[in-house]
């Protein structure tokens, strides 16, 4: 508990007395604050059965009842079940070999028990499961029955013969069978109430022998218990072996055996150990909850409610916990426990008596790879859990806890509401689909402990080969949880012969990018038996190679020229093994997390000199370029006065350009290249000659421009083309646009305008909105570009997550109601801070996760903080959301920084209210079908989240592909399209210096984009009567929506003629009145895009 955060204090001036009493209680019982712990005591009072109904006890009192009244059945050889068919029911359970001795005869339970949640008092709903216990008499077994599965399917067959009966009863609707936690070992029936009963609950029967049927010390997991010799009728090598020392353990077995007999012994242990611990009870309830939502309680593998509980009773019985806790203060204290320990390496028992009988720590500990052992000292609680899903365990109790110490307002929906699913959690996700499995490709031993379940050793099989190839480039690796079978009372059961099994990996952005794994260091890598192993395990992908540190080892470089392909790395490796040593089909496999790589990817004429990849390559290309243009401005001489600083703000300087500036000549059309132009601010030194007034501010930097163009042309031989209100420098093909600053220029605002930290601000004046935006251009905008740079640094994904963003908001015809930098601080609030989760790995995960937030997130509630370098205090977070409650502003997009603190920088004008509601529509959408796609289907069509729906615009306007100038960025690109040809840039490693730009000797047409010419055009002169929407990233469609009071007739004025006709009143015939005319505005229309409109379509 001391490692944990506290909660921050509450002020507590202006409260009630009483008020005053509840906060204190809320801080000294640990909770955050008195709403939260209103929050949890309303959640308990939801989910928590805390009390037994009537009509429930009615029903299993019944049950029970029906049960012992049934007569003992006729004798049976175990072999002969010939009685099944009569009774219309099957075994549930796969009997292969089918021959073994021993018979078979029903006889009613010894006793018939309530055990599970529902008895302890921590079942939840919405589904309440009662579980039954029926202990069968000793004399139903023989000595014997341990050996070679006879327990098991003497079980089996017991659960038949009840279920048959069982079908008489009135009160029973369904009866199914099911596996206990996926073990196909052990059956169990679900029984389904007749009637309203039957919605919300269901019985579960379990079958158990007496403790003293079999010596528990027959089931040590160092003992054979399935003879090799029955199970598969021959050794391997052909001969008999009647040796039990020469046979494998069988681990798995003797545990499912053993946790049937100290079933009743454990649970009488828990209701004795948490009876009257309210708290714990309370503990348990919220921790299944939290195990639910992240999919760590049920199936194989999981951390199920059983579990759960002792766990709970080992640590009060350790004093870890208390029984003077609350509900909270258990759920930490657990989580804790769970992150800080260890079970794979240090075994936690609730046995304290050091019997020779009982199995040693050590025996546990080889033969399990995650061991808590229970108060007997014979069972493993853990012993269906596998290593991974232990550590996806401890994974999500770090992230738990990491959200509880930091006292965040929305922890209880981060613990407790919100779900974790698999494909916002894990970066790349392996699906394997209907994968042809036999005994021959299994570790027959494994086959031999688990009762020949194929589905579960090939699990084993394939992690294993997955653990060893990509240990060093995950940080979590884990199956994903199967549904557990259910199935119906004749249905005949089989192992599989295919098998479906999903794997997720959280990536380590440290190492995923590696284009090399080596190997074992020997002097003699021939001799060396790790070095043999590596070469076997790697195939022809090994090589011997000598490093740069004079070492000589085995290795496996993979190709890696772009960041594309590295970040594909990983994913080549899972598909090369498994086809090497699995031996898994090409066409079986599917590893999600590059499926959205082609939409940040452009068709072009030939592959450039310069890979592009996703433009991550041209954007280091244009930044080598401008690094050099830095250092020769710096070098320059005559200007008069220096440059103190040159920071690049546009887009391609944070990595957020969507498709970043390439160097071209021309495309394969007349229609000029698009060539962008990349805004650099450079800042004079400070001096008292500059003029107060504003006009005269700007003319004096117009001669700065003139003289800085003559100095760069002449000094350093680059084409420079001047504007009174920057210079633009064209620079190894690509276009600069230098703008030079001055101190005064931002006193100037200072004085002449209110603050920009006013949310408020009505103020239109032309000089003070000029101001303004000097200030965000000039200050503001330059300290994000570093912020966000460094998030890059930081994240190698980030980019493209953030970019793809952009291209999806695009896509949906919605740039222009929502700025670029909203886009890149909502992005990066993902990565710093990505609760419930880690910070995305994949660009998969980030767009999702960036969808979901869009589509969940309530704006007018909280703002969302980016808090760069954690600048901001909890205090200051708290302060300023409650100062905006206050203020009552609910249709703004709240982006709180340590740079804004009021979160309207950048947000006061757009995006509104509406474009809010508008975009978080679409994100649902969007999110919902492409989650859809990329988990049902192989190969998914992930470019039908990129086609905007069309259909709730008024009028379709289509342009001509031939002249659309970005036309090959669009999602779908028509053969009309022009593509960018060949880039005449010199090799790379030229050096710079000495270029004295001779291929710039004209000078190319910036920022020239017909389709963005003719909206601003449409905008300017029909914004008053409808809107525009466009895909900036070559659409080839302008969408339009008339306002609605676009057809609203209106008193004749000559003054407002623009648009509209005058026609006669109805009412009064005398009277003129203006009505818009539809059929001239679509005709002014198709003539202000002339050459550039193909057609306009009516909706």
């Amino acid at each position: 508990m001391d490692d944990l955060v506290p909660a921050k204090r509450v002020k507590l001036s202006n409260l009630s007395p009483d008020e005053l009493r509840e906060i204190q209680d809320a801080q000294k019982s640990g909770y955050q604050s008195n709403l939260f712990k209103l929050q949890i005591e309303e959640l308990l009072k939801e989910i928590r059965i805390t009390k037994s109904r009537k009509d429930v006890d009615n029903f299993v009192t019944t049950i029970i009842e029906f049960i012992f009244g049934l007569k003992r059945g006729k004798e049976h050889e175990i072999t002969d079940q010939t009685w099944l068919k009569k009774f219309g029911v099957c075994c549930p359970m796969v009997q292969e070999p089918f021959s073994v001795p021993g018979k078979f005869r029903f006889l009613p339970p010894a006793s018939v028990s309530q055990i599970g949640s529902y008895y302890l008092g921590t079942a939840t709903r919405p589904t309440v499961s009662i579980d039954l216990c029926l202990v069968i008499p000793k004399e139903f077994f023989n000595p014997k029955d341990y050996l070679n599965e006879r327990y098991f399917r003497k079980r089996s067959l017991y659960l038949s013969y009840l279920a048959a009966k069982l079908r008489k009863c009135d009160l029973v609707e369904t009866i199914i069978f099911t596996h206990h936690h996926g073990n196909v070992l052990k059956p169990l029936l679900v029984l389904k109430p007749e009637g309203k009963l039957g919605k919300h609950h269901e019985v579960k029967i379990f079958v158990t022998p007496e403790e003293d049927t079999f010596k528990l010390s027959r089931f040590h997991p160092a003992k054979n218990n399935v003879r090799r010799k029955w199970f598969y009728g021959v050794m391997e090598n052909g001969t008999q072996n009647e040796n039990e020392q020469e046979e494998m353990t069988t681990p798995e077995y003797n545990a499912a055996v053993v946790e049937d007999l100290l079933l009743m012994n454990n649970s009488e242990y828990l209701n004795t150990a948490l009876s009257g611990a309210k708290g714990c009870l309370e503990g348990i309830v919220l921790l299944k909850l939290w195990l639910r939502q992240r999919d760590l309680l049920m199936g194989a593998g999981g951390f199920n409610g059983f579990m759960v509980a002792m766990y709970v009773a080992y640590l009060l019985d350790k004093s870890a916990i208390h029984t003077s806790m609350n509900a909270y203060q258990v759920f930490k204290t657990t989580l804790l426990n769970i992150s800080t320990g260890d079970w794979t390496t240090k075994v936690i028992s609730m046995n304290t008596n050091t019997e020779s009988n009982k199995p040693s720590v050590e025996e546990f500990r080889k033969h399990h790879p995650v061991v808590f052992i229970d108060n007997s000292g014979h069972c493993n609680l853990c012993s269906t859990m596998d290593k991974h899903s232990y550590k996806n365990l401890k994974h999500e109790a770090s992230l738990a806890l990491t959200i509880v110490s930091r006292g965040r307002q929305d922890t209880f929906e981060l613990l407790f509401t919100k779900s974790v699913t698999p494909l916002h959690k894990y970066d790349l996700i392996l699906r394997l689909k209907d994968v042809d499995i036999g005994k021959d490709t299994l570790d027959s031993n494994k086959l031999q402990d688990n009762g020949g379940d194929r589905s579960a050793a090939f699990q084993v099989k394939i992690l294993s080969l997955l653990e060893k190839s990509t240990e060093r480039r995950v940080i979590l690796m884990n199956a994903l949880p199967n549904t557990t079978e259910k199935w119906s009372l004749d249905k005949e059961v089989r192992h599989a012969t295919t098998v479906s099994l999903k794997v997720g990996f959280i990536l380590n952005p440290d190492t995923c990018l590696s284009m090399i794994d080596k190997g074992p260091f020997q002097e003699d890598s021939n001799q060396s038996q790790q070095s043999k192993d590596f070469r076997e395990f790697w195939g022809e992908r090994s090589e011997l190679r000598r490093f740069q540190d004079a070492t000589i080892c085995e290795a496996v470089v993979w190709q890696g020229s772009t960041f594309r392909e590295k970040r594909k790395i990983t994913q080549s490796i899972i598909k090369y093994i498994l086809k090497r040593h699995a031996g898994i089909p090409w066409n079986k496999m599917n590893v999600s997390g590059s499926d959205l790589d082609p939409l940040l990817r452009i068709w072009m004429k030939k592959k450039f000199t310069i890979p592009y990849g996703t433009g991550e390559e041209q954007t280091y290309r244009c930044l080598k370029v401008y690094e050099t243009l830095c250092k020769q401005l710096r070098s320059t001489k005559g200007l008069p006065l220096n440059i103190n600083t040159i920071q690049g703000v546009s887009p391609v300087f944070r990595h957020s350009e969507v498709f970043p500036p390439l160097v071209t000549t021309k495309t394969e059309s007349e229609l000029p290249p698009y060539t962008p132009s990349i805004k650099v601010i450079c800042t004079l030194e400070g001096s008292g000659e500059w003029p107060d007034d504003l006009e005269a501010v700007r003319r004096v930097k117009a001669a700065f421009y003139i003289k800085l163009s003559d100095i760069i042309e002449d000094q350093l031989s680059i084409n420079t083309r001047i504007n009174p209100d920057w210079l633009d420098v064209h620079k190894d093909g690509y276009v600069f646009r230098i703008i030079l600053m001055s101190t005064r220029e931002l006193s100037m605002f200072h004085r002449l305008s209110e603050p920009l930290s006013d949310p408020h601000t009505n103020n239109h004046d032309v000089k003070t909105i000029r101001l303004k935006q000097l200030q965000l251009d000039t200050v503001e905008l330059p300290k994000l570009t570093s912020a966000l740079n460094g998030i890059q640094q930081r994240f190698t994904v980030y980019n493209s997550v953030v970019r793809l963003a952009k291209r999806w908001i695009s896509s949906q015809m919605m740039s222009c109601d929502v700025p670029d930098i909203c886009i890149e601080l909502v992005c990066a609030g993902l990565f710093l801070h990505p609760v419930p989760y880690k910070s995305p790995g994949s660009v998969l995960v980030g767009f999702l996760r960036f969808l979901l937030l869009l589509s969940e997130r309530f704006w007018e509630h909280t703002p969302l903080v980016i808090n760069f370098n954690d600048e901001l205090t909890g205090k200051d977070i708290k302060r300023i959301t409650s100062e905006l409650k206050k203020a009552g502003v609910t249709d703004k997009m709240y982006l709180m920084t340590p740079y804004d603190m009021t979160g309207l920088m950048w947000t006061r004008n757009s995006p509104t209210g509406e474009a809010l509601k508008k975009l978080g529509q679409l994100a649902k959408l969007s999110h919902d079908l492409l989650q859809e796609q990329i988990s049902s289907n192989d190969k998914p069509d992930i470019k039908v989240v990129f086609r905007p729906s069309l259909d709730n615009y008024d009028v379709l306007i289509h342009l001509r592909p031939e002249n659309l100038c970005l036309g090959h960025q669009a999602v779908d690109v028509s053969k009309e399209t022009p593509l960018p040809k060949e880039s005449t840039v010199e090799d790379d490693d030229q050096d710079d210096d000495n270029d004295d730009d001779t291929s710039n000797s004209s000078f190319p047409i910036t920022d020239f984009n017909p389709p963005l010419c003719y909206l601003e055009e449409l905008t300017s002169c029909y914004g008053n009567i409808a809107s525009f929407s466009y895909d900036i990233f070559g659409g080839s469609v302008i969408g339009v929506q008339w306002n609605k009071d676009a057809f609203i007739e209106e008193k004749f004025k000559a003054s407002n003629l623009a648009s509209k006709v005058p026609v006669t009143d109805n009412q009064s015939k005398d009277t003129l009145i203006m009505k818009t005319d539809k059929d001239n505005v679509l005709e002014h229309f198709k003539y202000l895009g002339k050459g550039l409109v193909q057609v306009i379509e009516m909706q």
